[in-house]
């Protein structure tokens, strides 16, 4: 057996920006494997739209073509009661970047948040040598390893 998948680290957006009126692109600042947290507050029934893509097209929207049939897409529906926080622990998107449609207002940085996801392995050694480029390869296949697509995605994250 090996460990099931958790939220192994938070991502804040690095910047935002709004190609399109009512449509926020928030940067992650890398590529990533996990799901969004999303913090939002408005009428019951707004309905709020997440779309993942690891990169941008020329004009700041999210490029798609190469998800072909994958929607990579959260919708999240508002009850109304005061500020909600939604997370989809049972899917999950590569991605760097998410785009944001339908939110009731202007979203800050603070509305959206990427959460890393991967099988909680623990790592038990390291490795460090007198030269950076061995040091970096290292750093890139643990990385590499880290941020594979986790094999155990229908488990929860521990609390």
């Amino acid at each position: 057996m090996i460990e099931p998948i958790r939220v192994t680290e938070t991502f804040k957006p690095a910047k935002s920006t709004q190609p399109r009126r009512g449509v926020f692109i928030f940067d992650m600042g890398q590529n990533m494997v996990g799901w969004c947290r999303l913090t939002v507050s408005g009428p019951r029934g707004t309905r709020v739209t997440l779309r993942h893509a690891e990169r941008l097209r020329e004009d700041g929207t999210l490029y798609l073509d190469n998800l072909r049939s994958a929607q990579a897409t959260d919708v999240y529906t508002l009850s109304g009661k005061g500020t909600e926080i939604y997370q989809p622990y049972f899917a999950y998107h590569g991605f760097r970047y998410v785009e944001v449609k339908g939110f009731p207002g202007e979203p800050t940085l603070a509305t959206v948040e990427g959460e890393e996801v991967h099988d909680a392995v623990e790592q038990h050694a390291d490795l460090t040598t007198s030269s950076p480029l061995i040091n970096e390869i290292y750093k890139n296949v643990v990385l590499g390893y880290q941020r594979q697509l986790p094999q155990h995605a229908g488990r929860l994250p521990a609390a």
